[in-house]
């Protein structure tokens, strides 16, 4: 029996996939590298919107608090007919104002809050960022144990069958010299019960790929739930641009900011996002029959045995 099968075929079959896996990994780890950089810049981007809609806002509010409230509350007592009614007139322009500066100020509030969700859900790129540039980094570190590991093996079958060969040459050479009948109390003794097979469990290939399968899986679903949250963004952005339409003096400014940073960024991002995933799909996985062998020749009731 082979370490993993009888002619020894999984080990070639990992080693073709360690070649084959390299090249699309390589370009993974160079793809996360710039895409995290990019993510950054888009987070940036939104802080725009925060001092847009909060520039001199104070002062506005203030200002119109003072001229919504200056005229006094109408005084019947002792006017003359004509004079009650220009009053009632006076106050219905006040009330209508008033309810006009309301409307005003209410769809501005609305503008502010609908800027800083967006704002806060940006700042959701930075932790999607850490994550897959953490996923990214084990994915290499799985990978490389996996390199490791088939390199110590193959290593060892060949210093085993060395030593077994060795072993061997020196065993016939001290059969002949005990058949030439040296010296009985100085005679040779044949080396026996040196053990070297490797005992089961001691190395396993087979969790160091699950580890890896797994964390490109994850990546995987990273990515995909980093999508979903960008389109989700550009939801809210709409959503933003019709709101300012009920602030005309920040409308604008809103819009260039949007046309000019957030719409163009997110749209980059989206693509360079999907570019990933396509990465990272592309990096090959074995066949479920040779993991399967793997998983079956790793566990502590196998035999490990190299071919001689």
């Amino acid at each position: 029996m082979g370490f993993f099968s009888k002619t020894g075929s999984i080990l070639n079959t990992i080693g073709t996939w360690v070649k084959v896996a390299a090249k699309p990994i390589v370009e993974t780890v160079k793809q996360v590298s710039k895409w995290v950089h990019d993510v950054a810049e888009v987070t940036d981007a939104h802080l725009e919107g925060k001092e847009i809609v909060f520039n001199k806002e104070k002062a506005d509010v203030k200002t119109k608090t003072v001229d919504t409230f200056s005229d006094d509350r109408p005084d019947f007592l002792g006017e003359s007919d004509n004079k009650i009614i220009a009053k009632i007139k006076e106050s219905e322009r006040a009330l209508i104002k008033l309810d006009k500066t309301n409307i005003k100020d209410h769809h501005r509030l609305s503008l502010q809050i609908e800027v800083m969700e967006l704002v806060i859900s940006s700042q959701t790129f930075n932790r999607f960022a850490n994550n897959i540039r953490l996923h990214e980094a084990n994915l290499q570190i799985h990978y490389q144990t996996i390199v490791n590991t088939l390199g110590l093996v193959n290593d060892l079958n060949r210093q085993r069958l060395g030593l077994k060969a060795t072993i061997k040459q020196l065993n016939q050479v001290i059969y002949i010299l005990q058949k030439g009948k040296v010296d009985n109390d100085n005679h040779l003794q044949m080396i026996q019960n040196i053990d070297l097979d490797i005992k089961p469990g001691s190395i396993s290939i087979a969790k160091a790929y699950e580890a890896f399968s797994n964390t490109r899986n994850i990546l995987i679903d990273e990515i995909q739930s980093f999508l979903e949250h960008i389109r989700d963004q550009e939801l809210k952005v709409r959503k933003i641009r019709e709101y300012s339409e009920n602030v005309p003096e920040k409308q604008r400014a809103i819009e260039s900011w949007i046309d000019r940073k957030i719409i163009p960024l997110l749209e980059r991002t989206e693509k360079q996002s999907e570019e990933l995933l396509s990465s990272v799909r592309s990096i090959p996985l074995l066949e479920k029959k040779n993991t399967d062998k793997i998983k079956e020749l790793s566990s502590e009731e196998s035999e490990y045995k190299f071919d001689e």
